[in-house]
């Protein structure tokens, strides 16, 4: 799948680097603002989980939000994030979904958890992983 264009942006928040995607139209401000929220949200929850991906879809409205961390503890993110996201919007149909990756050798001088993440859930892409 393609990851530049009309539809897509790459955004960096503190530690975590989003992809923001729109089934059509460009992301924008509101979809800046709900990834900011789940990155607060995970940050406050989680030291390991990254907020991966929000995507758009205009013809169902529904919202998804991606997160992937190393700690199976951080699965209950899925509901904080649900229940954040109804208290603010109450119409809002936001999925939220945690990716538990299996952890690796994280003492490397070249690891990047947010990178390693983004790889092993197959958001980001590359030949080096």
């Amino acid at each position: 799948m393609e990851k530049e264009g009309f539809h897509y942006e790459w955004v960096t928040i503190r530690n975590h680097r989003i992809l923001l995607h729109c089934r059509t139209g460009f992301p924008d401000d509101r979809m800046r603002f709900i990834a900011r929220i789940a990155v607060e949200t995970c940050d406050w929850q989680s030291s390991s989980a990254r907020v991966l991906k929000v995507f758009f879809d205009d013809k169902s409205d529904m919202w998804s939000v991606d997160v992937a961390t190393t700690d199976p503890r951080d699965r209950e993110l899925e509901n904080t994030l649900s229940t954040i996201f109804d208290a603010m919007y109450g119409t809002l149909i936001c999925i939220p979904r945690v990716g538990i990756i299996d952890a690796c050798n994280s003492q490397s001088d070249s690891y990047n958890h947010t990178e390693y993440l983004s790889m092993k859930s197959r958001v980001a892409t590359g030949d080096y992983i």
